[in-house]
């Protein structure tokens, strides 16, 4: 999650919930199978949700691990 990009794109996904991967790489100009990428390893770590919507996959934040994660940061900080 620590590539500038990655969190790029949850910032974005965050504000345009249900987004697809056309919107995300035209809207942070990025190509897209560098878009692809990152999304790949962004589901891999189970922080954005997706769904098959026709030929497109929608975008979600999944909120319930992104918390999980902040809780477990905070606790490691203290």
């Amino acid at each position: 999650m620590a590539h500038a990009l990655r969190l790029d794109i949850l910032s974005y996904i965050d504000q345009h919930p249900g987004t697809n991967v056309n919107s995300i790489y035209n809207a942070l100009e990025l190509e897209q199978s560098i878009t692809s990428q990152h999304l790949r390893i962004l589901r891999q770590a189970e922080l954005v949700n997706c769904v098959r919507e026709g030929k497109q996959i929608l975008y979600s934040l999944n909120y319930p691990r992104l918390h999980s994660l902040q809780s477990a940061i905070q606790e490691f900080l203290k």
